[in-house]
C-alpha cells in the first residue's frame, strides 16, 4: 500500500535520451512459404535511431516516456522487401510495491509508418501492450504480457490484426552478461508467398487448397521483381508460436552487443503450416 509520504507530487524530467541500434542477420524463409520450392532465404541489415524523454513522477513510483524514432531495413536478395519509416512510442512504467525488488508493470503504445520499395506493402502499424513482471532475486526477472497489433496496408493482403500473449525471462549469469528468453502465442491473420508458375514456365497444380483457404490473394510485386516465375501472396487465419533465445553483453552503460535466435511456427487454416528461423547480431548505443 502506498503511504502519503511516498506519493509526493515530485516531477523530474530527464535530459533528452538518444539511442542507435544496428543489426545484421539471416532469415531462412523470407516469404513465409510452406512448400520447399517457394522458400527463399536472405540476409538483412537494420538501422534504428531514436530520441525521447523520461518523466519521473511520485518519487520514482511511476515513469512516463515518450520517444520518436526512424528505422530502415534492407535485404541483399529480395530488395523490394526493404523499407524505411518512423513513428512514436508512449509508455508508462511503475512499481507495484515498496520492496527493494518490487513487481513492476509497463504499458506501451506505438504507432509506426512503413514505406516499401513497392507500394503494395506500405503500412501503418499500431501496437499496444501490457507487461507485468517481478524480480526473483537480484539476477532473475520473469514477466507476462499481452499485445494487440493492427497493420493497415495499402493492399488488403497485408492488412493483419493479431492478439498475442507472451512470457519473458531474463537471467544475469555473469557481470555484464544477460541471457533472455521469450515464448509468444499469437492468434491472427498471416501472409505467405507461393509460386503459381515455376521459373521454367510450368504452372503448378497443387495450390488449390491454399487458394481455397485464403481470404485474399494477389501478385507479389517484390518477389516478382527479383525472382523468376510468377509469385503470389495470400492471407489466411492462423495461430503462431514464436520462441526466442538471446544473450547480451553490456560493455558499459552506453554500449551493448547482442545475439538472438528466433524460431517461428505457424499453423494456418486447412493444415497450411510453415516454419521460419532468424539469427540476428545487434549493437546498441545510448547517449
Amino acid at each position: 500500500m502506498f503511504c502519503s509520504g511516498t506519493l509526493r507530487a515530485e516531477v523530474v524530467l530527464s535530459p533528452p535520451q538518444f539511442d542507435v541500434r544496428a543489426a545484421v542477420g539471416t532469415n531462412d524463409n523470407m516469404g513465409q512459404a510452406e512448400r520447399g520450392r517457394d522458400i527463399v532465404d536472405d540476409r538483412f541489415f537494420e538501422l534504428t535511431a531514436g530520441a525521447g524523454y523520461r518523466l519521473t513522477l511520485f518519487n520514482g513510483w511511476l515513469d512516463a516516456t515518450g520517444r520518436g524514432f526512424l528505422a530502415a531495413q534492407r535485404f541483399s536478395k529480395i530488395k523490394g522487401l526493404g523499407h524505411y519509416g518512423g513513428g512514436l512510442e508512449l509508455g508508462l512504467e511503475g512499481r507495484l510495491g515498496s520492496s527493494s525488488l518490487p513487481p513492476f508493470y509497463r504499458v506501451l503504445l506505438r504507432a509506426k509508418g512503413e514505406e516499401y520499395d513497392f507500394q503494395q506493402r506500405d503500412s501503418t502499424v499500431l501496437t499496444g501492450s501490457l507487461t507485468v513482471g517481478t524480480n526473483i532475486g537480484p539476477r532473475t526477472t520473469v514477466a507476462l504480457g499481452g499485445e494487440y497489433r493492427d497493420r493497415r496496408a495499402r493492399s488488403d493482403v497485408f492488412d493483419l490484426r493479431e492478439w498475442s500473449a507472451f512470457i519473458d525471462a531474463g537471467y544475469e549469469f555473469a557481470p555484464n552478461w544477460r541471457l533472455g528468453a521469450r515464448a509468444t502465442y499469437t492468434d491472427g491473420d498471416v501472409w505467405s508467398t507461393i509460386q503459381a508458375v515455376l521459373p521454367d514456365g510450368q504452372p503448378v497444380d497443387d495450390i488449390f487448397d491454399l487458394i481455397a483457404a485464403s481470404k485474399v490473394i494477389q501478385r507479389d510485386d517484390a518477389f516478382n521483381d527479383e525472382l523468376a516465375g510468377q509469385w503470389f501472396v495470400y492471407r489466411l487465419p492462423a495461430t503462431t508460436g514464436k520462441y526466442s533465445l538471446g544473450v547480451t553483453r553490456s560493455i558499459n552503460e552506453r554500449f551493448a552487443l547482442g545475439l538472438e535466435w528466433l524460431e517461428i511456427r505457424v499453423k494456418a487454416k486447412r493444415d497450411n503450416d510453415y516454419d521460419n528461423r532468424l539469427l540476428q547480431l545487434s549493437f546498441d548505443v545510448k547517449f
